[in-house]
């Protein structure tokens, strides 16, 4: 048995008489044209009794463009400005001023020191960070697309470098649980 090919589908949904749009990506066999797409998914909706009206469909559509807008370009800036923060603080270390040392990582590595008969307050540093880790790896593995819009270029995705700190989430999970049984441990046989 052949496998079908398939298409991207964009269907652009609207709610009651409000002013709200937004879109739907479905990866369907190429056999769905744009009538049978309406048609199904208005049944549903009328079934479901889901107040949304199909506005159109894009059938179709090979190279989507995900669409930038000012809050990522934002995020991007604001990254980039505290890594070059955090290297201009570095390497300006003894002649910088008060409040650029607090950004500079030898004055982190300072903080972290451990001195005789003080807790190990460094370890909350990378509990913390594996918390972080743990929710990233958690929110997009656990939405219904993963966060992709075509479910057909998962494998290209997946094979990208950085999704390797999403897929190794997992592993911060055991990390946490490893850090909070030892901080437990820790804590009881002092």
């Amino acid at each position: 048995m052949a496998t079908p090919d398939y298409n991207y589908n964009l269907v652009w949904l609207g709610q009651g008489d409000q002013d709200i749009e937004f879109y739907l990506g479905l990866c369907l066999p190429d056999k769905c044209t744009s009538e049978i797409i309406k048609n199904s998914l208005s049944n549903v909706f009328d079934l479901m009794k889901i107040p949304l009206s199909i506005l159109r469909v894009e059938s179709d559509i090979q190279d989507y463009e995900y669409p930038s807008s000012f809050l990522f370009y934002f995020t991007v800036v604001l990254i980039v400005a505290l890594l070059l923060l955090v290297f201009l603080a570095t390497v300006n270390y003894k002649n910088g001023a008060e409040y650029l040392k607090s950004f500079s990582l030898q004055q982190s590595m300072k903080a972290m020191e451990m001195k005789d008969g003080s807790d190990l307050n460094v370890f909350n540093g990378i509990r913390s960070l594996s918390m972080v880790w743990v929710v990233l790896g958690h929110t997009f593995l656990n939405t219904a697309t993963g966060g992709v819009k075509n479910l057909a270029n998962l494998p290209d995705i997946i094979k990208k470098p950085f999704f390797l700190i999403i897929e190794a989430g997992f592993l911060s999970v055991d990390i946490f649980f490893f850090l909070g049984g030892f901080f437990l441990a820790f804590v009881f046989l002092r």
